[in-house]
C-alpha cells in the first residue's frame, strides 16, 4: 500500500491559529455564526467562532434547551458538522429526538482538543470553560452536566472522549465517532502532533481518554452516558476502540458501543449506519437528565 501524501509542516503552522472559520456559507437550517470571547488564551479581545443551531421555537418561549457540542476531525472545521445538523434537525420535528441546541465549534484543526504542553494553545480549557460559560450565559440552556452532550468524530472522537472523561463535572453524555484513539506518538504524522504534545509520548499519554478513564472511572460510573461508533474497515482503529471498551467494561463504566460493517473512516456512513440510534442516543440522554 502506497502511504498517503501529507502536506508540508508548514501546511499544519497554519492551523495554528485557525481559531475562527470566516467561511459561513450555506448554513443549514436554524443555525447562526457566532463569535465568542477566549480569556482563556493569552491576549486581550480573542475571540473564537461557533456556528449554534436553534431548534424550532427556541424564539417563540421561555424553554430552556440541552446543549449538544459538535467536535470536527483533524485537518477540518466546523463545516463539517452540517450533515448532522440536517440529520438531528429533521429528528427534532419528527419528535424522534429532544429538542437541543446544538453547537458546531472551531478548533484548531490540529489541536487535539487538548491543552498543548506549553500552555500557548488551552484548546481543552477553551472548550469546557469558555465555550460552555459562553452559551450558558447568552441562551437559554439547561446549565447542568446532564444536560450538556458532547460529540466528535475523528480527531474530534478523542477530543469528546478527552473533553467528558477529563471534566465529569461538566458533561453527561459523550459519542464517539471512530476516535484517533491510537496510544503512541510516532502512529500519527508528528506534523500533526507536534505543537500540542511537543514529541513527549508521556504527556501524550496523560491527555489519553483511556488514561482519563482511568484516572476518573469512579466519576463517570453511572453518571456519564457513552457512545462508542465504529467502522469495521476503519482497522487503524480497531486495536484502540477494543481497549477503550475493555477499559471500559473493567472499570464498570456503562457504555453502548456499535461497529458499522463495512464502511470506513467516513462520519457520514457510520452515523448513518446506526439508524433511529443515531438520534434515539440523546433522547436516552434527555430522559437520564429528568430523572436526575
Amino acid at each position: 500500500m502506497v502511504p498517503p501524501i501529507l502536506p508540508s509542516p508548514d501546511f499544519y503552522k497554519y492551523f495554528n491559529d485557525f481559531y475562527i472559520d470566516t467561511d459561513y456559507s450555506g448554513l443549514p437550517v436554524n443555525t447562526q455564526y457566532k463569535l465568542y470571547p477566549q480569556p482563556s488564551r493569552a491576549g486581550t479581545g480573542l475571540k473564537v467562532s461557533a456556528i449554534i443551531y436553534f431548534p424550532d421555537g427556541y424564539d417563540q418561549g421561555p424553554e430552556r434547551y440541552p446543549v449538544l457540542y459538535w467536535l470536527h476531525g483533524g485537518l477540518s472545521n466546523q463545516r463539517q458538522g452540517f450533515w448532522g445538523v440536517e440529520l438531528y434537525h429533521k429528528a427534532m420535528t419528527e419528535g424522534t429526538m429532544p429538542k437541543t441546541i446544538i453547537v458546531l465549534v472551531q478548533a484548531l484543526p490540529v489541536g487535539w482538543y487538548a491543552d498543548s504542553k506549553d500552555g500557548s494553545r488551552p484548546i481543552a480549557t477553551i472548550m469546557t470553560k469558555d465555550l460552555v460559560d459562553y452559551m450558558d450565559s447568552t441562551y437559554r440552556t439547561i446549565a447542568r452536566r446532564e444536560a450538556r452532550w458532547i460529540e466528535g468524530f475523528s480527531m474530534g472522537g478523542y477530543g469528546a472522549l478527552h473533553l467528558a472523561f477529563g471534566h465529569p463535572e461538566t458533561y453527561g453524555a459523550v459519542s464517539m465517532i471512530a476516535g484517533a484513539l491510537l496510544r503512541r506518538l510516532d502512529q500519527e504524522p508528528i506534523e500533526r502532533t507536534h505543537d500540542t504534545f511537543f514529541d513527549d509520548q508521556e504527556y501524550f499519554t496523560a491527555c489519553h481518554p483511556i488514561t482519563l478513564l482511568e484516572k476518573n472511572g469512579d466519576a463517570l460510573r453511572n453518571r456519564m452516558l457513552v457512545r462508542l461508533l465504529s467502522a469495521e474497515l476503519d482497522t487503524r482503529q480497531t486495536e484502540p476502540i477494543a481497549t477503550m471498551q475493555k477499559n471500559m467494561e473493567r472499570l464498570e463504566v456503562p457504555h453502548r458501543s456499535i461497529e458499522i460493517k463495512g464502511v470506513d473512516h467516513s462520519y457520514y456512513a457510520i452515523l448513518a449506519g446506526t439508524g433511529c440510534y443515531a438520534y434515539e442516543f440523546w433522547a436516552e440522554a434527555a430522559a437520564r437528565m429528568k430523572s436526575s
